[in-house]
């Protein structure tokens, strides 16, 4: 009987210690979580420009859009798009790491149905093109999977809707997604970096280029492993031939933009380095071509270093400038007959 009883005591001791640690990690959860985005869309940036856009839609939507990745969040600035081209309602929906067809789904079925634009430009890089980048498939497969995009299309699974409920209930379940991704944790809740250089419009501020090593590992590793591009079935660029017919079906002018890129240090990250970046430069032709859409070259020959953070952004200057031109070139482009 004391061997019974020292074993309910032990029991019950155990209990209280789980419970008493599950409570230290709600806590945690609710602290941490306090004030942050409810990410639904796994991607607590998507979050922010759904409800945005959700805005915009009531203020008449937008005139143009521009989507794509990173580079396009970073290096097209909306408020000088607006300010130097004949587009008063410009948006910015570009979403970091967006592949083809991440970009594909994004724009047809929320984007342009919210926002409702005269005008798309798609920007691109060779990352978003590669069909054996790790990254690519891991991000799309994380953003058609989210409750966000089921809830918006009217298709939440019950166990999506109970995932909801428990997320509602428990902040450890909200935010168990980026604790899986401690990076995200500290990335994805900053502001676009396109807004913060505003402030430097005017004083022509470079930031000092960054040869990150993290970065270019990952980007070697994860976004540009394995290059493979083509525009077969099912390809990344195959995607965006599907993506721009789809809009010209619903009236929309579609441009796409090569996006500037820093040179050699970029070109090497690439598996077979030049051949690489030559087979993404023809499939961006050819998809021109196809679609008889223009292709506007973002990657003058004066890119150099000194007007990049990194090997894919341009830096607060060299952002501006790089606006300013492209809300005139779209200008020239878009008032041909």
């Amino acid at each position: 009987m004391a061997v019974t009883e020292r074993g309910i005591r032990s029991s019950r001791a155990t209990w209280l210690t789980l419970i008493g640690f599950l409570i230290v990690v709600e806590i945690a959860a609710r602290i941490l979580s306090a004030g942050l985005p409810n990410p639904e869309w796994n991607f607590a940036q998507t979050d922010r420009k759904v409800a945005e856009m959700e805005a915009l839609r009531n203020e008449g939507g937008a005139e143009i859009v521009f989507v794509g990745n990173s580079a396009v969040n970073s290096d097209i600035i909306s408020d000088v798009i607006a300010r130097d081209s004949n587009f008063d309602r410009v948006y910015n929906a570009g979403l970091d790491g967006s592949p083809g067809k991440l970009t594909q789904d994004w724009v047809t079925n929320v984007v342009e149905p919210l926002l409702g634009p005269d005008v798309v430009v798609i920007g691109l890089t060779s990352r978003d093109l590669n069909d054996g980048s790790r990254s690519n498939l891991s991000v799309t497969d994380s953003y058609v999977n989210s409750r966000g995009r089921s809830a918006f299309l009217g298709q939440e699974t019950n166990g999506q809707k109970a995932d909801r409920l428990f997320g509602d209930l428990f902040a450890i379940v909200k935010i168990r997604a980026f604790v899986r991704d401690p990076v995200s944790l500290i990335t994805q809740y900053r502001d676009d970096i396109a807004e913060e250089r505003l402030r430097v419009m005017d004083d022509f501020t470079r930031q000092e280029y960054s040869n990150d090593t993290i970065l270019i590992d990952r980007t070697r590793e994860r976004a540009l492993n394995d290059f493979e591009i083509g525009i077969a079935e099912d390809s990344q660029a195959s995607a965006v031939i599907d993506t721009i017919k789809t809009l010209q079906s619903r009236g929309v002018d579609v441009v796409i933009v090569e996006m500037p890129y820093s040179g050699n240090d970029y070109i090497e990250l690439h598996t077979n380095g030049q051949s690489d970046y030559d087979a993404y430069r023809a499939t961006l032709e050819e998809i021109a071509s196809t679609t008889g859409v223009p292709l506007i070259d973002g990657t003058r020959p004066d890119w150099s270093t000194d007007y990049f953070e990194d090997f894919l952004h341009l830096n607060s200057a060299a952002a501006n400038e790089f606006s300013s031109q492209l809300a005139a070139e779209l200008d020239s482009i878009l008032a041909a007959p």
